[in-house]
C-alpha cells in the first residue's frame, strides 16, 4: 500500500467536499426561492407556471407575465434611462421618454457595475442613464443598449 501525506489527501479531498457543499448550498436556495416575479407589471407571484398562465395588461409584446430573470435586490434599475426603483411594480408603473419600444421602463436584468458596455458599439459608461443618453450608430433603434 502507497503512503500517501496528510498534504495531498487535504489538497484533493477539501476543493471536493467545497464544490460538493456549494452545490447543496446553491440547490437549497433555488428550493427556498418561492418568489417570481413579472417582468412588466413586477407581480409577484409563487410559482413560474402561475405566473405565466395569467394575462399581463402592461406587456407591450403580447398578453402574457414573463419572468423577471435578474436576482432580487434593493434598487432596480430602467435599462433604457437607469432610473432606480424601489421594486419592479414601482419602476414599471412609469413610462420611460428613452425606450424605443414602448412606452414603460423596463428592468435592467444584470447586476450592478461599476461600468456599463453598448452591447453594439462596446463604448464603456459610468451609469446606465449615461450609456442610454448617448446616440449609437451600430444600434438598430441608433441608442446604447446595455450589456448583461
Amino acid at each position: 500500500m502507497k503512503n500517501v501525506s496528510y498534504k495531498t489527501c487535504f489538497l484533493t479531498i477539501i476543493p471536493l467536499l467545497l464544490s460538493v457543499s456549494f452545490c447543496k448550498l446553491y440547490a437549497q436556495q433555488e428550493a427556498n426561492k418561492t418568489s417570481y416575479y413579472c417582468k412588466w407589471c413586477g407581480n409577484k407571484y409563487s410559482s413560474v407556471s402561475s405566473l405565466t398562465s395569467g394575462s399581463c395588461s402592461k406587456n407591450p409584446n403580447g398578453k402574457k407575465h414573463e419572468l423577471y430573470e435578474g436576482a432580487e435586490k434593493k434598487q432596480y434599475y430602467c435599462k433604457w434611462c437607469g432610473n432606480k426603483y424601489s421594486s419592479i411594480s414601482s419602476l414599471t408603473a412609469g413610462s420611460c421618454s428613452r425606450n424605443p419600444n414602448g412606452k414603460r421602463h423596463e428592468p435592467y436584468e444584470g447586476s450592478e457595475k461599476s461600468q456599463y458596455t453598448c452591447k453594439y458599439c462596446g463604448n464603456k459608461y459610468s451609469s446606465i442613464s449615461s450609456l442610454t443618453a448617448g446616440s449609437c450608430s451600430k444600434s438598430p433603434t441608433k441608442r446604447h443598449h446595455p450589456a448583461l
